[in-house]
Order: C-alpha cells, then sequence, then structure tokens
C-alpha cells in the first residue's frame, strides 16, 4: 500500500511542477505533456524517489540534447513527450 501512495504522490508532483512550468511560460509546454508526466511518474515513482530524481536528471539532460539537436537543424521548439518517455524509461532500466 505504500507503494502506491509514493507512487501517487510522485506523480501528482512531478504533474504539478510541470504545470506550473507549463503556466509560467505559456505555450512552451502543453497540457498533453503534463498529463504525459502524471502517467509516467506513476511508473517511475513506483521504484521510489531516488528513480524519480534520476528520472528528472534524465529527462532535463535528455531534453536540454533535443533542443540543441532540433536547434542545429533550424527548428525552435521540440515535442516533450517523447522526451518525457524515453527517459522515464531510462531511469526504470537502468538498475544501480
Amino acid at each position: 500500500m505504500a507503494v502506491i501512495v509514493e507512487a501517487l504522490l510522485i506523480s501528482l508532483l512531478s504533474a504539478l511542477v510541470q504545470l506550473l512550468l507549463a503556466l509560467l511560460r505559456p505555450g512552451a509546454l502543453g497540457f498533453g505533456d503534463v498529463t504525459c508526466t502524471l502517467l509516467i511518474g506513476l511508473a517511475v515513482g513506483s521504484q521510489g524517489i531516488f528513480r524519480s530524481a534520476l528520472w528528472w536528471l534524465i529527462m532535463g539532460l535528455l531534453g536540454c540534447c533535443c533542443l540543441v539537436w532540433a536547434h542545429m537543424r533550424g527548428l525552435d521548439s521540440i515535442a516533450y513527450a517523447p522526451v518525457i518517455v524515453s527517459s522515464g524509461l531510462i531511469a526504470t532500466v537502468l538498475n544501480f
């Protein structure tokens, strides 16, 4: 039962952070990104707070890399949902 509660709290906190970021800079993140964070947060959050922190770190690094790559190609934005999902997968698969 504690794992479920922890996963829910981590997921809600992650989604609230994304919602705050979306409200601070309208147009940069959408509600779909917030929803995606909520769902992936459940999966990653079920593995604990360390794994969730690792997820956020990987999400930031991967997002920055994707933004640089898009900028080099002449684009000014990226889709963040693939970054959220792939970083959640990486954080879940890494086992240390």
